[in-house]
């Protein structure tokens, strides 16, 4: 074998075998791994009005390990498990944009296969929204806030 081809065969035999070392994609999450990885989704309103005073969702997608009131609001929360895969949600207080609850899920890098609807709004007169345009759902994860 001349030396020029002895190692060109050396690096992309190393090449190889660094490519087969690393299973998985180069996102980093989970150490690299592509597994699962557990932890949290944020649901956050989008509003038109300054007096809200009640919001009702409903969160579904892919498997739902628990929701709760997204940290540092100060609202009231209750919630019905629907399903393993679909909560109802009732936001209650002086409701303003930003986060409203947390979902708890199993693989956060799934977070496009779960969606939150919007039933209803109340403003804090305890009079029904109608129309509800200009509001708006998104579900993110707990990162990209």
């Amino acid at each position: 074998m001349r030396k020029g081809t002895w190692i060109l065969a050396t690096v992309l035999t190393i090449a190889l075998g660094a490519g087969l070392a690393c299973d998985g994609d180069s996102t980093g999450t989970n150490g690299g791994n592509g597994g699962p990885v557990p932890g949290s989704l944020i649901v956050s309103l989008t509003t038109p009005n300054t007096d809200d005073g009640a919001v009702q969702l409903t969160v579904s997608g892919g498997t739902i390990d628990g929701v709760s009131l997204a940290t540092g609001t100060g609202y009231r929360f209750f919630s019905h498990e629907s399903s393993a895969t679909s909560f109802s949600i009732i936001v209650a207080g002086d409701i303003a944009a930003g986060p409203l609850a947390s979902i708890s899920v199993p693989d956060v890098n799934a977070a496009d296969s779960y969606s939150a609807a919007l039933v209803a709004v109340a403003d804090r007169s305890n009079q029904i929204v109608s129309p509800t345009t200009g509001y708006a759902l998104t579900v993110t994860t707990a990162t990209a806030q």
